[in-house]
């Protein structure tokens, strides 16, 4: 067992440097700090928001300043602590002072960190933040066609997709930084009651006896030769 713990903190060091000295697009020229995650990374729980804000990138921190007090506050709703999880984006560089590369590119090319980081960690349950990272990281792969005014729906929701991300099971919440300027108690209460359900899944996980989820279990579209190794998870 030890060994075993030996080589994973091994192998996530090893990710955090790739990811330091990552040039893989623009973004790396400009930012102070690339993100490569907070907390605890044996975590059976993993966070994921779209892209790091300016403040994040000052602070070389996964929602800092009001966001991560507001998501705290939600993990803490749903007696779940912080410091116990892990966090992370899916871009890992600060995109404000490059506006002419856009963030659906950079996602492509953080992609290959995002995959090894979930294969690393082999999280029971991954928390999807907000629309934009629902969209890279899932429904990119769908038929679906979710926007402001119906991600609502999403909110609180577990999702699968087996074709690409095997038996991983997604939970939907709004993106805490969009929660922390605006007032949409709501949202915010799926967001927390969703963190519910995932933290009562992810226990009955580690005792082997899963609960059974109301999930919604989203169905792959036809591949372009394009799509066909961009993830190379199954």
């Amino acid at each position: 067992m030890a060994a075993s713990k030996g080589k994973k903190k091994g192998l996530y060091l090893d990710l955090r440097l790739q990811i330091q000295a990552c040039t893989r697009c623009p973004f790396s020229s400009t930012r102070d700090n690339p993100i490569t995650g907070n907390g605890e990374y044996r975590s059976p729980i993993l966070i994921l928001g779209p892209s790091p804000r300016k403040r994040d990138d000052e602070e070389d921190e996964v929602f800092s300043g009001r966001a991560g007090q507001k998501l705290e506050r939600m993990l803490q709703s749903a007696e779940l602590d912080i410091t116990k999880v892990y966090r992370s984006y899916l871009i890992r560089c600060f995109s404000g002072r490059d506006p002419q590369f856009g963030e659906v590119p950079a996602f492509n090319r953080c992609q290959p960190h995002t995959t090894a980081l979930i294969k690393l960690m082999q999280p029971a349950a991954i928390v999807v933040c907000g629309l934009k990272a629902l969209k890279w990281l899932i429904l990119r792969w769908t038929s679906e066609v979710v926007d402001e005014h119906s991600f609502y729906k999403w909110v609180g929701k577990a999702v699968r997709l087996k074709e690409v991300w095997g038996d991983t099971k997604f939970f939907i919440i709004e993106n805490p930084a969009a929660l922390s300027k605006k007032r949409d108690p709501e949202a915010e209460a799926k967001s927390i009651e969703g963190l519910v359900g995932m933290k009562a899944y992810v226990i009955s996980h580690q005792k082997g006896e899963p609960l059974p989820l109301e999930m919604v279990d989203l169905i792959r579209r036809a591949r372009t030769k394009s799509q066909q190794t961009t993830f190379g998870w199954t």
